[in-house]
């Protein structure tokens, strides 16, 4: 699997799937995410299953499948409750909405994605009647080594959260280890080594390029830089972490049509 490069920019705010944002939104709106989910390098589907709380009725499960600058997932599913809300074929698009009835109190929701090592979907699930934001994408350091001393730093520069997952890829561009997720709260910046960064998640990695996904609510991008220190001397070389796509969505939606 390669990485994604040349990625264009993308700024509409009209209607155009791991990392969909919303707006500010009451609380009891904004019912399940925005959650990103990345695909790793398994051979096998990986599978996904959140839970969350809401008040009977129906609602909107809003799927954004990768960004502008690609990353879109092959599918096969997402279910809440047990019952298939997304079906493969759903996948072919870069934006899905649905309608979900959701239990009073306790529901899950299990994501299961195939397709390219990193390729992603962010998900959410609101109340009928608020127009969602998504604001989404991911960044890239085309080449790193040295993870002991190869220091990331990203800066949320929205008031509102901001979900992170990290990718290490090595020379042939092969997915080799991940981050955890990450939430950087509103203004909140990260500085990590990489090998910090991988020792919370899955994987080891030596050399070759990073991949950095963000997804959150309202305004405001995600930015970041990496800082290797040279050994002897600890003098560290700065490099802007390259933007690789990006969406930014408001969405109009009407009232429930059920």
């Amino acid at each position: 699997m390669s990485m994604r490069f040349g990625a264009k920019s993308l700024r509409a705010a009209v209607p155009a799937l791991a990392i969909l944002v919303f707006a500010a939104l009451p609380a009891a709106a904004q019912t399940f995410g925005p959650k990103i989910y990345v695909r790793s390098a398994s051979p096998s589907p990986d599978v996904f299953t959140d839970t969350f709380t809401a008040a009977a009725g129906g609602y909107a499960l809003w799927v954004q499948n990768g960004d502008d600058g690609g990353g879109l997932a092959a599918g096969d599913s997402i279910a809440v409750n047990g019952s298939t809300v997304v079906a493969a074929a759903d996948f072919a698009q870069d934006f899905v909405s649905k309608r979900v009835k959701l239990n009073a109190g306790a529901n899950s929701i299990t994501v299961t994605l195939s397709g390219d090592a990193g390729s992603f979907i962010t998900v959410g699930i609101v109340q009928y009647g608020i127009g969602p934001e998504a604001n989404l994408g991911h960044l890239i350091l085309p080449y790193g080594s040295d993870a002991a001393n190869l220091v990331l730093e990203l800066r949320n520069d929205s008031a509102r959260d901001r979900q992170v997952k990290v990718n290490f890829y090595d020379a042939a561009g092969d997915l080799v280890a991940s981050s955890a997720l990450i939430t950087l709260t509103g203004r909140q910046s990260l500085s990590q080594t990489a090998q910090s960064l991988i020792s919370g998640g899955t994987g080891s990695w030596t050399e070759g390029s990073i991949e950095v996904f963000w997804a959150g609510r309202g305004r405001g991008r995600l930015f970041g830089q990496a800082a290797l220190k040279e050994a002897t001397t600890q003098i560290a070389s700065v490099v802007p972490l390259q933007s690789a796509g990006w969406v930014r969505r408001v969405l109009a939606m009407g009232p429930d049509p059920f």
